[in-house]
């Protein structure tokens, strides 16, 4: 039996310390490996950003157009856009808000 008032406790039943281990040892595994996945699926979002942000500003650079300090932040927005809309507009456009009037365009096509 066990009660506080004797000084024992679930760890010192064999059968609850061991199912206790084990739950807390599954508990960790899981954790972990959702956690791994969700770390991956953040890099790779994070990377599929910066190379956008590269190619992005190479192609306006190449063509000797502006870019205001928010267009960093206007393609990070536009990263789940497939990276070939994003460059055909970026090659199409005149200038940022033309850029930025394609890519919203291409949202609702």
């Amino acid at each position: 039996m066990i009660r506080k008032t004797t000084g024992t406790g679930p760890d010192n039943d064999p059968f609850l310390r061991m199912e206790r281990a084990e739950s807390r040892a599954e508990g960790h595994a899981k954790g972990h490996a959702e956690g791994r996945v969700e770390g991956r699926a953040d890099g790779r979002i994070e990377g599929r950003v910066e190379t956008l942000k590269g190619m992005l500003v190479g192609v306006f650079e190449m063509r000797g157009l502006a870019m205001s300090p928010r267009f960093m932040d206007i393609v990070a927005g536009s990263a789940d856009l497939p990276g070939k809309v994003l460059l055909g507009a970026a090659h199409e456009c005149g200038s940022e808000e033309d850029f930025v009037r394609r890519v919203v365009a291409a949202r609702f096509d």
